[in-house]
């Protein structure tokens, strides 16, 4: 797998503002893949329904080995073909539709390394949990420091409360990003359900004081890049080098020069 460079084309999305102004290693402006058009200058709060496994049911089909069976209807479909009970080819699945959700899940390398960036990392995600607040989008954040990772804020679209966690962080200890990927595997599996769209941003220097090269990190890495609608890695510090390049591939992520 290769890094991304952003040399792709279209629209902006308003929600990722840290997306608006750094540019790629060619000095081009980096746009999001697979992102789509919204009109106006501010966007709605309310998404287009999408295909969802929870959500409001709008007709049926088929049923599938691996899906739910629609009880009712699959009565009303036996009664149509004249079966006193529904047979195999009477079983059906609902079809549901969701308004479309994103979770944006920010992990944050708070090692000993980061200690200089820290308050410039709390002003940038500050500014990009205001444009998720207008959006309602839900915000998750996962912080790397010492031998392990952990979730520092669930999933939530309390602004306050983000900034509040965020004020309790200090720098300090290794950088263990095998754990830091783990946990947005399992953060993202477990809430992947609720939000058709997830996007990831990873502020780190990349340096990790553990291997990443293991079967279980490459794994992980293969299950957040796929549950992902966009990674993105950025440097506070120095900006890419040969470990920012090397997480990058592992995460199939873009990379982004923040220009400081």
């Amino acid at each position: 797998m290769r890094s991304r460079t952003g040399n792709q084309s279209g629209p902006v999305h308003v929600m990722h503002p840290f997306l608006q102004t750094p540019r790629t290693g060619s000095g081009r402006a980096f746009v999001p893949r697979r992102e789509r058009p919204v009109r106006g200058r501010h966007p709605s709060r309310f998404r287009k329904p999408v295909s969802a496994k929870q959500g409001r049911k709008i007709s049926v089909r088929p049923w599938a080995q691996a899906g739910r069976i629609d009880i009712p209807a699959s009565i009303f479909e036996a009664w149509k073909r004249g079966h006193l009970q529904p047979g195999a080819r009477d079983l059906v699945s609902p079809r549901k539709v969701a308004p479309l959700s994103r979770l944006v899940v920010f992990l944050l390398d708070v090692s000993e390394s980061m200690s200089s960036t820290l308050e410039w990392m709390r002003n940038w995600v500050r500014t990009a949990m205001e444009q998720a607040y207008l959006r309602r989008d839900s915000v998750a954040v996962v912080i790397v420091q010492g031998k392990a990772a952990g979730v520092l804020v669930h999933p939530t679209t309390s602004l306050g409360f983000v900034l509040h966690r965020l004020s309790e962080v200090r720098v300090g200890g290794g950088t263990p990003l095998d754990q830091g990927i783990i946990a947005l595997s399992r953060i993202m599996m477990q809430h992947r359900d609720a939000y058709p769209v997830i996007d990831v941003c990873l502020l780190t220097d990349a340096r990790s004081t553990s291997p990443l090269d293991t079967p279980e990190v490459r794994a992980r890495a293969r299950e957040v890049s796929k549950a992902a609608r966009e990674v993105v890695l950025i440097n506070p510090g120095s900006g890419t080098d040969r470990h920012m390049q090397k997480l990058a591939a592992l995460l199939n992520a873009s990379l982004i020069d923040t220009g400081r």
